[in-house]
């Protein structure tokens, strides 16, 4: 989901940590296995293919930022070893795949390229792959963003206490500091939903949280069109049950996330500080989603410094019942990884990012890095057993996102899910995922420990 501020102040440290966190949510569901052959397009060779452990590797990139799955064409791929150095690459056929003939033993597999930021991200996107050793993945990519034209809202606030707004098209939000009577937008293909249509939900919000919104759903997209929006209806509650919070809480947040027709809202709650067993009331939208996913996360301080360096968050995903109570018990929560920290060899542009608290019973370790100077961040996944990764080598063309900066940002996240038996099988069905041959599991329960490092 991209997020954007409008007539706004930058988001706070606490805004951002949220952003942040369902990024980090947001490519857990992503999930995963069908194992087609790939057309093989040229590719270049470094020092030979490396040791074969299998018969070859294809690889699929999908639009993974935008959420539609679509394939990339055109998409450089690139094969290394267990710690990143470069064996080969290859662009992906109009299919967007590409299969190495040979693949090495714990392979690293990444992609980078340059995104459309929708306004005030960070325009380059890393993804990479560790400790592959399955014969067929899906890895995300992006497309750049394709306006189909404008649209303008016309909105009637009808709740007497709202004093702001958001505005939420597609997946794609769009943040006010005050109310909006008429803005005119930019609507791009991403936002479509998979039946072609168009849905808009306008929220109200006071000084304690979100009191009504309106909608507008399924409306066929016609350039130039004018859509008048009323916002009128009472928000949904539920409320979620939080317990067993580790003595080091400082703060616990909400969030629930409601789909229809493969565009997701995600809707905040409010931050709750100093903790300890405690009831949240929680805010949806009646009869917008289909499907639902409910997040409750725990900020939590180690050092006992005043500032939180650990997010334990827990979730539930596709529920297509109504929404209702949950309830959340954080002792059953993965350890967060600690002692997190990046090094780069002098005249190197392959930083080391290590740490140590990990948990070889989880799924997988998720990390997120953001080099934010240089406007570009990374995603990987990698085996639970890791304690450390090297950023991976590229080839001259992709120079551009080699690091020149030090990590402005680093989280790590030791993921359990329920869908998942272990890492192999998480890359598994995430490639199935991705080409429609697997569907995650309704009521899947995912839980994560999720360290942090901010120079």
């Amino acid at each position: 989901m991209r997020l954007k501020q409008v007539n706004a102040m930058m988001p706070s440290r606490e805004d951002y940590m949220k952003i942040m966190r369902f990024f980090i949510v947001y490519i857990l569901i992503a999930a995963f296995c069908a194992l087609l052959s790939a057309g093989c397009n040229g590719g270049e060779t470094k020092n030979g293919a490396g040791p074969a452990s299998g018969t070859g590797l294809r690889v699929r990139v999908v639009d993974d930022l935008s959420g539609t799955k679509s394939r990339v064409p055109n998409a450089l791929v690139v094969l290394g070893d267990r710690n990143g150095a470069l064996i080969a690459t290859g662009t992906t056929d109009a299919n967007g795949e590409y299969t190495f003939d040979t693949r090495p033993a714990d392979a690293t597999v990444t992609t980078a390229m340059e995104c459309d930021p929708s306004g005030g991200g960070q325009s380059g996107v890393i993804y990479s792959l560790y400790d592959v050793n399955v014969p067929e993945v899906s890895i995300g990519g992006c497309t750049p963003l394709t306006p189909l034209g404008t649209m303008t809202l016309n909105i009637t606030n009808s709740i007497g206490s709202a004093a702001s707004n958001r505005i939420y098209i597609g997946r794609d939000g769009y943040y006010y500091n005050s109310l909006i009577s008429s803005v005119t937008v930019t609507v791009h293909q991403h936002q479509l939903q998979n039946d072609g249509n168009l849905s808009i939900v306008v929220l109200a919000l006071d000084a304690s949280g979100p009191v009504g919104y309106g909608m507008v759903l399924d409306r066929p997209f016609v350039n130039g069109m004018t859509v008048a929006v009323d916002v009128d209806q009472v928000m949904g509650h539920l409320q979620y049950s939080m317990t067993n919070f580790p003595g080091f809480v400082t703060r616990v947040d909400s969030q629930i996330n409601s789909t229809r027709k493969e565009r997701t809202l995600t809707l905040f709650g409010n931050f709750i500080s100093s903790p300890t067993s405690t009831i949240v009331d929680v805010a949806y939208f009646p009869g917008y989603g289909t499907e639902h996913s409910y997040y409750a996360s725990a900020y939590i301080d180690r050092n006992g410094n005043g500032q939180y360096d650990a997010i334990l968050s827990s979730g539930i995903l596709g529920d297509t019942a109504t929404p209702s109570n949950k309830s959340f018990n954080f002792s059953l929560m993965p350890s967060a990884p600690a002692n997190i920290t990046v090094s780069r060899a002098t005249g190197t542009v392959t930083p080391t990012l290590s740490w140590s608290g990990t948990d070889g019973s989880t799924t997988r370790l998720f990390g997120y890095v953001s080099f934010t100077m240089a406007g570009f961040n990374m995603s990987f996944s990698a085996a639970p057993t890791r304690r450390s990764v090297v950023f991976p080598e590229l080839p001259e063309a992709l120079a551009q996102f080699r690091p020149n900066e030090w990590v402005s940002t680093f989280s790590l996240a030791n993921t359990v899910s329920s869908a998942y038996s272990g890492y192999s099988d998480y890359l598994i069905k995430r490639d199935q995922l991705m080409s429609g041959s697997w569907a995650m599991p309704a009521n899947t329960t995912t839980r994560q420990g999720v360290g942090l490092y901010n120079f």
